[in-house]
Order: structure tokens, then sequence, then C-alpha cells
């Protein structure tokens, strides 16, 4: 669908004006609404609407769960209760995100590429071990997706930020060189931090994610 498309191309304004086109029209399969919603949730969550972020959450939940539960139907899932694990992490609910993650990690299908990256950033976030992003990497060397996922929770966030800029996907590029600009600062790398912080800036300025930019501005302050 060119709405979630849009998102993950980066093209946040424009996925903001499809989604909400597409969900006040009457013409929305009912399959599609809890992608659609989820994928509101996180450009209302980068907006800093944490309420709104939950409502759209809770509603694309009760979607799902009147849904026959086919593979289709628990990909979407796990891809809302990271969202919603995020918007819990962002409310200051961390033991709440945990519980979230273990309903994650509980399901026993196989982790898609369109999984995998999301999946990483929280596990990381939460301090989780990601020895399933590792091994499913391992048995899947030509995924690329996987590979960066890997590196992402194995520490090696440089390494996948670049991979990330191969694969054309800024959100999750700078989502990672935000991160990385916390560990460099702590490590008094600034000059270094201040290059993540810069390249994460530009998108996150470039589709006004206030919450995001707010994050970064902070830290550039505390490079300072």
């Amino acid at each position: 669908m060119v709405a979630l498309f849009a998102f993950s191309c980066g093209r946040w304004r424009e996925a903001t004006r499809r989604v909400d086109e597409l969900l006040a029209s009457e013409e929305v399969p009912v399959v599609v609404e809890p992608d659609l919603r989820r994928c509101k949730a996180q450009l209302l969550l980068a907006g800093d609407d944490l309420e709104g972020a939950a409502s759209e959450c809770e509603r694309a939940l009760t979607l799902l769960s009147r849904q026959q539960q086919d593979s289709g139907a628990r990909a979407s899932l796990r891809k809302l209760l990271l969202v919603r694990a995020d918007v819990a992490l962002a409310e200051g609910r961390r033991s709440a995100a945990q519980e979230v993650m273990d309903s994650v990690l509980s399901c026993s299908s196989r982790i898609d590429p369109e999984l995998a990256l999301p999946l990483a950033l929280q596990l990381r976030d939460l301090g989780r071990s990601g020895d399933v992003l590792i091994e499913e990497a391992s048995s899947r060397p030509a995924d690329p997706w996987l590979q960066a996922a890997a590196a992402i929770v194995q520490g090696q966030l440089e390494q996948a930020a670049d991979r990330l800029v191969v694969l054309a996907t800024p959100p999750y590029e700078a989502a990672v060189r935000l991160r990385l600009a916390v560990r460099l600062i702590g490590e008094g790398r600034r000059d270094e931090a201040d290059r993540q912080l810069q390249g994460a800036l530009t998108f996150y300025r470039s589709v006004g994610a206030t919450r995001y930019i707010r994050e970064g501005e902070a830290l550039l302050v505390a490079i300072v």
C-alpha cells in the first residue's frame, strides 16, 4: 500500500495525508485498517501526541482481535505490539513495554524483514537479548534487513546505519544514528556524536517529528 510504503521511505508528510484520507473513506478493507492505524500511531508518536498514538494502537488491536488469525494477521499483530511498546516507553511505562515485548517474542512465527528492524531497536532499548534476531540473521545471510537488525542488537550501530543507507530507509537510519549519538557522548567522542546527530536531525526536521527533534536537540546541548 502506498501510504505504508511512504512511511517506510521517510515520506512522512505524504504518509500522514494518505493514511488520514484512507481512514476517512468508507472503502478501506477490514484487513488493511489495523496496519493503517498502526502507521498513524507511529506518526502521532513522532509528533509527540502520546494519547493519540495509544488510542490508535488500541483501535488497531480491537480490529485485529476480530479477524481470523492467519499468518497475515499475526504479522500485523506483532508489528502493532512493537509500536505499542514504543508508546509505553515514551509514557515512562517501562514494565508495560517489557510485557508487550514478552508477547511479541512468544509468537512462534518467522521474523519477516518488516519486523526485524523495529524489533531490534525495541530489544536494544529494553536491554533484552537479541539472540532471536542473531540466530535468524545467521540462518538467512542474504537478507540485508536481518543483517542490519542483527548489527543493532550486537551494538554495531555504525555498521547498521551504513547498511540502512543502502536500504534507503531514513526512519530506521535516523533512529539508529540517534542511539549511536547517545553512546558516543557517553564515551566522550563528541565530534563523532555530533555527526551522527546531525544526520538524524536532518531527517527528523524534514518531516516535523517533534518528539525526536526534541530528543536530538537535547543531545546537541550535551555535546557543547
